[in-house]
Protein backbone atom coordinates (compact mmCIF):
# COMPACT_ATOMS: atom_id res chain seq x y z
CA UNK A 1 0.00 0.00 0.00
CA UNK A 2 1.10 3.82 -0.90
CA UNK A 3 2.09 5.74 2.37
CA UNK A 4 2.89 9.18 2.12
CA UNK A 5 3.71 11.98 4.92
CA UNK A 6 3.65 15.64 3.67
CA UNK A 7 5.56 17.92 6.29
CA UNK A 8 4.93 21.39 7.23
CA UNK A 9 1.25 21.85 6.06
CA UNK A 10 -0.21 22.33 9.21
CA UNK A 11 -0.34 26.27 9.25
CA UNK A 12 -0.83 26.32 5.60
CA UNK A 13 -3.86 23.82 5.38
CA UNK A 14 -5.51 26.72 8.02
CA UNK A 15 -4.55 29.13 5.57
CA UNK A 16 -2.31 31.27 7.30
CA UNK A 17 1.00 31.28 5.77
CA UNK A 18 0.93 30.33 2.38
CA UNK A 19 -1.21 31.59 -1.17
CA UNK A 20 -3.62 29.68 -2.51
CA UNK A 21 -1.53 29.10 -5.66
CA UNK A 22 1.21 27.53 -3.20
CA UNK A 23 -1.55 25.57 -1.36
CA UNK A 24 -2.96 23.79 -4.36
CA UNK A 25 0.57 23.01 -5.66
CA UNK A 26 1.31 21.51 -2.01
CA UNK A 27 -2.02 19.48 -1.31
CA UNK A 28 -1.93 18.49 -5.48
CA UNK A 29 1.56 17.30 -4.17
CA UNK A 30 0.35 14.97 -1.84
CA UNK A 31 -2.47 14.01 -2.96
CA UNK A 32 -1.92 13.28 -6.74
CA UNK A 33 -0.27 10.18 -6.80
CA UNK A 34 -2.78 8.58 -4.23
CA UNK A 35 -5.76 9.54 -6.79
CA UNK A 36 -3.49 8.25 -9.86
CA UNK A 37 -5.88 5.91 -11.56
CA UNK A 38 -8.98 6.80 -10.88
CA UNK A 39 -11.08 9.00 -8.61
CA UNK A 40 -10.35 6.68 -5.19
CA UNK A 41 -12.98 7.77 -2.73
CA UNK A 42 -11.39 9.83 0.12
CA UNK A 43 -12.20 9.87 3.58
CA UNK A 44 -11.05 12.60 6.21
CA UNK A 45 -10.14 12.35 9.58
CA UNK A 46 -9.18 16.07 10.74
CA UNK A 47 -7.00 17.76 13.27
CA UNK A 48 -7.50 18.67 16.75
CA UNK A 49 -10.25 21.85 16.89
CA UNK A 50 -10.90 20.79 12.96
CA UNK A 51 -14.46 20.32 13.34
CA UNK A 52 -17.81 21.15 14.85
CA UNK A 53 -19.03 20.67 18.21
CA UNK A 54 -22.31 20.76 18.97
CA UNK A 55 -23.74 21.67 22.94
CA UNK A 56 -26.92 22.02 25.23
CA UNK A 57 -26.90 23.89 28.15
CA UNK A 58 -29.35 23.20 30.99
CA UNK A 59 -26.66 24.42 33.89
CA UNK A 60 -27.42 25.70 36.96
CA UNK A 61 -24.43 28.35 37.38
CA UNK A 62 -22.22 29.64 34.94
CA UNK A 63 -18.91 31.83 35.16
CA UNK A 64 -20.38 35.28 34.60
CA UNK A 65 -24.20 36.40 34.50
CA UNK A 66 -23.66 37.54 30.50
CA UNK A 67 -23.24 33.73 30.02
CA UNK A 68 -25.84 31.35 29.05
CA UNK A 69 -27.12 28.61 31.25
CA UNK A 70 -29.49 27.34 29.58
CA UNK A 71 -29.76 26.78 25.98
CA UNK A 72 -31.21 24.21 23.19
CA UNK A 73 -28.25 22.70 20.45
CA UNK A 74 -26.31 25.18 19.02
CA UNK A 75 -22.50 25.14 17.31
CA UNK A 76 -20.45 25.14 20.14
CA UNK A 77 -17.28 25.03 18.18
CA UNK A 78 -16.57 27.36 16.57
CA UNK A 79 -18.60 30.55 17.14
CA UNK A 80 -16.85 33.50 16.35
CA UNK A 81 -18.49 35.53 18.97
CA UNK A 82 -17.56 33.05 21.95
CA UNK A 83 -13.61 33.15 21.17
CA UNK A 84 -13.03 36.71 22.04
CA UNK A 85 -13.33 38.47 24.94
CA UNK A 86 -15.82 39.04 27.47
CA UNK A 87 -17.23 35.07 26.29
CA UNK A 88 -13.91 33.14 26.68
CA UNK A 89 -14.64 32.60 30.05
CA UNK A 90 -18.57 31.22 28.70
CA UNK A 91 -16.65 28.48 25.78
CA UNK A 92 -14.25 27.50 28.45
CA UNK A 93 -16.59 26.60 30.88
CA UNK A 94 -19.04 25.02 28.58
CA UNK A 95 -16.39 22.63 26.73
CA UNK A 96 -14.44 22.05 29.28
CA UNK A 97 -14.00 18.16 30.60
CA UNK A 98 -14.14 16.58 34.35
CA UNK A 99 -11.24 13.90 35.25
CA UNK A 100 -13.11 11.02 37.45
CA UNK A 101 -9.94 9.60 39.72
CA UNK A 102 -11.90 6.89 40.69
CA UNK A 103 -12.76 5.68 37.48
CA UNK A 104 -9.99 7.21 35.01
CA UNK A 105 -12.68 8.59 32.76
CA UNK A 106 -13.57 12.22 31.48
CA UNK A 107 -16.71 13.59 31.24
CA UNK A 108 -18.89 16.82 30.46
CA UNK A 109 -19.77 18.57 33.29
CA UNK A 110 -23.47 18.38 34.80
CA UNK A 111 -25.61 20.26 32.50
CA UNK A 112 -23.85 19.79 29.48
CA UNK A 113 -24.61 17.47 26.60
CA UNK A 114 -22.43 17.87 23.61
CA UNK A 115 -22.76 15.84 20.22
CA UNK A 116 -20.29 15.82 16.94
CA UNK A 117 -22.62 16.95 13.60
CA UNK A 118 -21.85 16.06 9.93
CA UNK A 119 -20.26 12.25 10.33
CA UNK A 120 -19.61 10.86 7.30
CA UNK A 121 -20.43 14.55 5.15
CA UNK A 122 -18.17 17.49 4.75
CA UNK A 123 -19.75 20.53 6.17
CA UNK A 124 -18.56 20.18 9.65
CA UNK A 125 -14.83 20.25 8.40
CA UNK A 126 -14.73 22.59 5.32
CA UNK A 127 -16.41 25.57 8.26
CA UNK A 128 -16.03 25.16 11.72
CA UNK A 129 -18.51 27.99 11.99
CA UNK A 130 -21.31 27.18 10.13
CA UNK A 131 -22.52 31.27 10.33
CA UNK A 132 -19.50 33.08 9.37
CA UNK A 133 -18.08 30.74 6.01
CA UNK A 134 -16.84 34.60 4.75
CA UNK A 135 -14.13 34.37 7.90
CA UNK A 136 -11.10 32.95 6.62
CA UNK A 137 -10.05 31.39 9.98
CA UNK A 138 -13.63 29.79 10.54
CA UNK A 139 -12.43 28.17 6.81
CA UNK A 140 -10.57 24.84 6.95
CA UNK A 141 -11.11 21.81 4.17
CA UNK A 142 -13.03 23.93 1.94
CA UNK A 143 -10.58 24.30 -0.40
CA UNK A 144 -9.60 21.31 -0.53
CA UNK A 145 -12.93 19.42 -0.63
CA UNK A 146 -13.75 21.60 -3.38
CA UNK A 147 -10.80 21.38 -5.28
CA UNK A 148 -11.86 17.53 -5.70
CA UNK A 149 -15.32 17.90 -6.22
CA UNK A 150 -15.18 20.87 -9.07
CA UNK A 151 -11.92 19.92 -10.94
CA UNK A 152 -12.33 15.79 -10.52
CA UNK A 153 -15.96 14.91 -9.91
CA UNK A 154 -15.95 13.99 -6.35
CA UNK A 155 -19.77 13.73 -4.43
CA UNK A 156 -19.44 14.97 -0.93
CA UNK A 157 -20.86 12.74 1.47
CA UNK A 158 -20.50 9.94 -1.10
CA UNK A 159 -17.05 9.99 -2.43
CA UNK A 160 -15.13 12.43 -0.23
CA UNK A 161 -16.48 12.55 3.25
CA UNK A 162 -15.40 13.06 6.69
CA UNK A 163 -14.90 11.48 10.11
CA UNK A 164 -14.99 14.06 12.77
CA UNK A 165 -14.33 13.43 16.51
CA UNK A 166 -14.79 14.68 19.76
CA UNK A 167 -11.38 16.09 19.69
CA UNK A 168 -11.51 16.54 23.36
CA UNK A 169 -10.77 12.81 24.55
CA UNK A 170 -7.47 10.71 23.53
CA UNK A 171 -8.07 8.47 20.79
CA UNK A 172 -7.90 5.64 23.60
CA UNK A 173 -11.22 6.90 24.19
CA UNK A 174 -13.09 6.98 21.05
CA UNK A 175 -13.67 3.11 20.91
CA UNK A 176 -15.75 3.65 24.06
CA UNK A 177 -17.69 6.68 22.50
CA UNK A 178 -18.31 3.98 19.45
CA UNK A 179 -16.12 6.56 17.02
CA UNK A 180 -13.72 3.63 15.83
CA UNK A 181 -16.80 1.54 15.36
CA UNK A 182 -18.64 4.50 12.99
CA UNK A 183 -15.46 5.00 11.29
CA UNK A 184 -14.82 1.44 10.09
CA UNK A 185 -18.32 1.00 9.10
CA UNK A 186 -18.11 4.75 6.84
CA UNK A 187 -14.97 3.52 5.44
CA UNK A 188 -16.79 -0.18 4.38
CA UNK A 189 -19.61 1.76 3.01
CA UNK A 190 -17.92 4.42 0.89
CA UNK A 191 -15.92 1.32 -0.45
CA UNK A 192 -19.17 -0.24 -1.24
CA UNK A 193 -20.90 2.75 -2.60
CA UNK A 194 -17.40 3.23 -4.72
CA UNK A 195 -17.96 0.06 -6.47
CA UNK A 196 -15.72 -1.57 -4.37
CA UNK A 197 -13.09 0.64 -4.53
CA UNK A 198 -10.41 0.77 -1.92
CA UNK A 199 -10.34 4.25 0.02
CA UNK A 200 -7.71 7.15 0.46
CA UNK A 201 -7.56 7.87 4.34
CA UNK A 202 -6.37 11.50 4.63
CA UNK A 203 -5.50 12.74 8.09
CA UNK A 204 -4.50 16.05 9.32
CA UNK A 205 -2.33 17.15 11.90
CA UNK A 206 -3.83 14.97 15.36
CA UNK A 207 -6.03 13.10 13.09
CA UNK A 208 -2.82 11.10 12.00
CA UNK A 209 -1.94 9.33 15.53
CA UNK A 210 -6.09 8.96 15.88
CA UNK A 211 -6.50 6.99 12.45
CA UNK A 212 -3.10 5.59 13.53
CA UNK A 213 -4.41 3.98 16.77
CA UNK A 214 -7.06 2.63 14.65
CA UNK A 215 -5.46 1.24 11.87
CA UNK A 216 -3.06 -0.73 14.66
CA UNK A 217 -4.72 -1.45 17.13
CA UNK A 218 -8.25 -1.97 15.86
CA UNK A 219 -8.40 -3.64 12.50
CA UNK A 220 -6.13 -6.40 10.78
CA UNK A 221 -4.12 -6.85 8.37
CA UNK A 222 -5.99 -8.64 5.74
CA UNK A 223 -9.00 -5.55 5.97
CA UNK A 224 -6.82 -2.56 5.66
CA UNK A 225 -5.55 -4.56 2.30
CA UNK A 226 -8.78 -4.77 0.93
CA UNK A 227 -10.45 -1.45 2.19
CA UNK A 228 -7.41 1.41 1.96
CA UNK A 229 -5.53 2.40 -0.87
CA UNK A 230 -3.84 4.70 0.38
CA UNK A 231 -2.92 6.28 3.23
CA UNK A 232 -1.93 10.38 3.45
CA UNK A 233 -0.64 12.30 6.72
CA UNK A 234 -1.27 16.19 6.36
CA UNK A 235 1.69 17.37 8.97
CA UNK A 236 0.82 13.93 11.19
CA UNK A 237 1.41 14.75 15.18
CA UNK A 238 3.41 11.98 15.26
CA UNK A 239 6.00 13.51 17.83
CA UNK A 240 3.84 15.75 19.25
CA UNK A 241 3.12 19.13 18.94
CA UNK A 242 5.18 21.85 20.52
CA UNK A 243 1.71 24.09 20.25
CA UNK A 244 1.40 22.27 23.72
CA UNK A 245 4.27 23.85 25.38
CA UNK A 246 3.14 27.30 24.37
CA UNK A 247 -0.77 26.55 25.38
CA UNK A 248 0.66 25.85 29.07
CA UNK A 249 3.18 28.22 29.20
CA UNK A 250 1.09 31.32 28.03
CA UNK A 251 -1.87 30.01 26.29
CA UNK A 252 -2.91 29.86 22.50
CA UNK A 253 -5.76 31.34 20.49
CA UNK A 254 -5.28 29.83 17.19
CA UNK A 255 -3.78 33.59 15.37
CA UNK A 256 -7.39 34.80 16.50
CA UNK A 257 -6.94 38.18 18.40
CA UNK A 258 -8.52 38.14 21.69
CA UNK A 259 -6.70 40.49 23.22
CA UNK A 260 -8.98 41.98 26.57
CA UNK A 261 -7.00 45.60 26.17
CA UNK A 262 -8.23 45.84 22.75
CA UNK A 263 -11.64 44.46 23.66
CA UNK A 264 -12.00 45.98 26.84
Amino acid sequence: NFHMTCTGLNHIIMGAQASPLLLTALIGLCLVVASRAKNTPIVIVPGVLGNQLEGKLDKNSAPHWWCEKKRDWFTMWLGVLEVVFPFTDCLQDNIKLEYHPDTGQYSNPEGIQTRIPGFGETSTIEFLDPSTPWLFFTQYFHDLVEHFVSKHGYIRGKTIVAAPYDWRYAPSLFQEHGYYDNLKQLIEDVYANGGNTPITLLAHSMGAPTSLYFLTKLVNQAWKEKYIKSYVSLSGAWRGLSKTVKMFSSGDNEGIVIDMDIWG
